[in-house]
């Protein structure tokens, strides 16, 4: 499972302390959407709104206004996500050497098991 990464000093950011403690929470709620659905920094308007299922736009718009969401046709994009987060290739590429590494141990595993009980 991919998570999402944030720098250290994100809590005092201008842009984070521009867009008020509504618009933080809503930036973490984007932008760990976006690492466990593996969208590269972008979530839809629908996810949006169900986030924000009070209706209330004003932390979208506070994030929309300081820059780190930015709209992308009837999606929205984080420009910066990929500085600290991986990407869907490297996720995936990631869990494909994961699972090699995870065959090849047992296949070792195996064969000892085997010549353990063949020198038995």
């Amino acid at each position: 499972m991919p998570w999402a990464s944030f720098d250290d000093g994100t809590h005092d950011d201008p842009r984070i302390l521009d867009a008020g403690l509504a618009g933080a929470g809503l930036y973490l709620c984007v932008t760990c959407y976006m690492a466990r659905h593996l969208t590269d920094g972008v979530i839809s308007r629908k996810a949006i709104d169900k986030i924000l299922e009070d209706g209330d736009t004003a932390p979208l718009d506070a994030l929309l206004r300081t820059g780190l969401l930015v709209e992308l046709g009837d999606d929205y994009e984080a420009p910066e996500f990929l500085k600290a987060n991986r990407s869907r290739e490297k996720v995936e590429q990631d869990r494909a050497e994961a699972t090699e590494r995870q065959r090849k141990w047992r296949e070792k595993q195996k064969r000892k098991r085997e010549e353990r009980e063949r020198d038995a």
